[in-house]
């Protein structure tokens, strides 16, 4: 942003930045996106301005994001208790994540290393992964099978204590899966071994 038809700010400004520090809808961030672009605050640089706009520049961003380990995002073919795939859902790999918040977050990584000094991590001592898992209503939650309900899924280590786990920041976003797929496969007891399994493949520390 920046004076009125002026493309100086186009390098800067970040579409996928958007609505990340605070809650704000998608439908409010695109209409506030059109007014200022009417308004001439928006540099031209700036490409287009709808919700299908934002999600594609944050997919982007996070094609974008190398790491060492491999991309952030996989898909993840979720079974049904027949063993039939029947949904297929993006996921965060746990390990690339990691790498990458060790690597580029100075505050959480004078904290991880604390921890890792006051409890060393070995084949005979290994850190403990622990899971969460909470249900997101968004519109009106009284509705009969609201097809908006989500089952927000979480990950983080037993060693970061008491201190560290009553921190929201310290619990990692694994997936966010509508709560209708995840019933279809048989609830969350089914779909949980599924993506620990694929965690347990894919780690390599």
């Amino acid at each position: 942003m920046g004076t009125p038809n002026s493309d100086s700010s186009s390098s800067s400004f970040s579409l996928a930045n958007l609505g990340r520090s605070s809650f704000v809808s998608q439908s409010g961030l695109a209409d506030t996106l059109r007014k200022l672009n009417e308004a001439g605050f928006l540099s031209k640089g700036i490409g287009g301005i709808s919700r299908q706009s934002v999600k594609r520049a944050r997919e982007r961003e996070l094609e974008q994001t190398a790491t060492r380990f491999g991309p952030l995002m996989k898909t993840l073919g979720l079974k049904n208790e027949d063993g039939k795939v029947i949904h297929e859902v993006p996921i965060i790999d746990p390990v690339p994540l990691f790498s990458h918040i060790v690597e580029h977050c100075t505050g959480f990584q004078n904290f991880f290393f604390r921890c890792l000094g006051d409890q060393p991590c070995s084949h005979q001592t290994p850190w403990g992964f622990v899971i969460y898992a909470d249900e997101i209503v968004s519109g009106n939650p009284l509705r009969h099978g609201n097809p908006r309900k989500c089952q927000a899924l979480y990950w983080s280590w037993s060693e970061f204590q008491q201190d560290g786990l009553s921190r929201e920041d310290l619990w990692f976003p694994l997936a966010v899966i509508r709560s209708s797929k995840v019933n279809d496969c048989g609830g969350l007891t089914v779909v949980w071994p599924q993506l620990l399994a694929t965690q347990s493949e894919s780690a390599r520390f």
